[in-house]
């Protein structure tokens, strides 16, 4: 097994053009992805077949995400600058009737932050203060069966949080206590549960930041408490039988790969040496 899983960003837009808008990118990188004879695959597929021999994902896998849980992970938006965007889902959508023979199997998982004062202090500092950062999405996407919703903690320990302490925001290292760790995983956890109708069992890092402490102690040792399968960074690499569950890589978009060359070398598994 070596499978890209790969991460988009849908309110992250620099640029009208492949390398900075991930509505772009996701249109053309499913073309590509057909094209080069891959399969998408939902990402708890991948994590069942980790040091499963008697389970394994498909050949040519390939996973994809979505961070942070703006609405535009399932809906379309107007950006300020950039006019409207499509949303992700919708493109997903497009993809299907395009080629029938995918309907029903393209998936993807958006992980989203659960504390709403959060939510909102982040839409109005970072975001134009256009509501980007709703959850009344959140059940219907995770009803669609195409898109699911999973944890991206609580607050993403940003700084612009009131609750996030002085000095610690913008990074997540500093989740290196019990107490901070169940903020974080677990309460955020029932928090989505109440909204999107399940509790997620999968969380992505804020920042792919994995503290010691959450990747050696909390997550593999408490696992019965907090009920988590897997964690996701953001270290570009592939997900193979002997990879660690609570240190899964992953390639971001704008970040690991700026044009569709580059995607095609992922998909293909060369690019190992990032």
């Amino acid at each position: 097994m070596q499978v890209p899983i790969l991460c988009y960003h849908s309110h992250i837009i620099t640029s009208p053009d492949y390398a900075g808008n991930g509505h772009l990118a996701l249109a053309r990188d499913l073309e590509l992805i057909m094209e080069h004879g891959k399969t998408v695959v939902p990402l708890r597929q991948v994590i069942d077949a980790l040091g499963r021999q008697d389970r394994h994902a498909p050949d040519n896998a390939v996973v994809i995400t979505f961070d942070d849980g703006s609405k535009a992970d399932f809906m379309p938006i107007e950006h300020p600058q950039f006019g409207p965007q499509p949303g992700l889902y919708p493109i997903l959508q497009r993809h299907e009737h395009r080629y029938p023979q995918t309907v029903g199997a393209v998936h993807a998982t958006s992980f989203v932050i659960a504390c709403p004062q959060a939510r909102q202090q982040m839409d109005t500092a970072c975001l134009f203060g256009l509501d980007w950062m709703s959850d009344d999405w959140w059940a219907q996407a995770e009803a669609s069966g195409t898109l699911s919703i999973e944890s991206h903690s609580w607050n993403h320990n940003n700084a612009v949080c009131d609750d996030v302490p002085e000095g610690t925001g913008d990074q997540f290292y500093s989740i290196d206590t019990f107490a901070r760790a169940e903020r974080q995983i677990r309460d955020a956890a029932a928090s989505i549960a109440r909204i999107s109708g399940r509790r997620p069992d999968i969380f992505a890092y804020p920042y792919g930041h994995v503290s010691d402490y959450l990747g050696h102690e909390y997550f593999p040792r408490f696992q019965q408490h907090h009920g988590m399968l897997a964690a996701l960074a953001t270290r570009p690499d592939y997900v193979t039988e002997n990879t660690s569950r609570w240190h899964l890589p992953r390639f971001v978009h704008g970040e690991h790969w700026r044009d569709p060359e580059t995607f095609i070398q992922i998909i293909n598994g060369q690019m190992q040496s990032l």
